[in-house]
């Protein structure tokens, strides 16, 4: 199964992260506690755009990469189509060249990023649990966003395709009708719609 984010899943995915790192459990009586790490509150935001960035620049690679595979890939002979299948093989290889994770490696490379942050940002205050446990508990949610994107994004080339192929299909009968139109009109020795 191929996973793959996309840049409007970025703020849901964002919430959803800092909505667990951020959660507090308070017991009766007492304060509430952070579960996972503490933030200043003058620090939320930077908190929350560092986790952001951290989405936004792997779409952005992968749209990168994305963008060389389909200038690369072979056009289909009369059209301006290319083969998905091939453009993701291609794909595959300039990451693979030049180290980015796609597809499975994409959720844990997220993950570790996330994780590294966590434990660099002058905006968390305090981290209360292990890397580990951490990981365990971003992973689903990283997943969850992620899970099924790539079979989405083939069904959106799917249907581009389909658009593109009845596009030419009427633009051929245009010009078709075209070719008609100015050959009964050379014969009925009448100028035509640019004379």
């Amino acid at each position: 199964m191929s996973n793959r984010l996309h840049h409007h899943q970025i703020p849901e995915l964002c919430f959803e992260i800092s909505s667990l790192l951020l959660s507090k459990t308070s017991e009766p009586g007492k304060a509430p506690v952070s579960n996972y790490i503490f933030v200043e509150e003058e620090d939320l935001e930077n908190f929350k755009l560092h986790l952001k960035n951290i989405f936004t620049a792997y779409v952005k690679q992968d749209q990168h990469l994305t963008n060389i595979a389909r200038e690369r890939v072979p056009k289909k002979a009369f059209t301006e189509e290319y083969d998905v299948a091939e453009m993701l093989k291609i794909k595959k290889d300039l990451a693979t060249k030049e180290n980015f994770p796609i597809n499975e490696e994409m959720p844990k490379y997220l993950v570790d990023n996330v994780v590294q942050m966590l434990s660099n940002d002058s905006a968390v205050s305090d981290i209360f649990v292990e890397d580990d446990l951490l990981r365990r508990k971003l992973m689903p949610i990283i997943l969850n966003t992620v899970r099924g994107s790539e079979t989405h994004h083939v069904q959106v080339e799917q249907h581009k395709y389909q658009i593109k192929k009845v596009t030419m299909k009427w633009d051929s009968y245009l010009d078709l009708a075209r070719t008609e139109i100015y050959t009964l009109a050379e014969k009925l020795e009448i100028g035509t719609f640019n004379d």
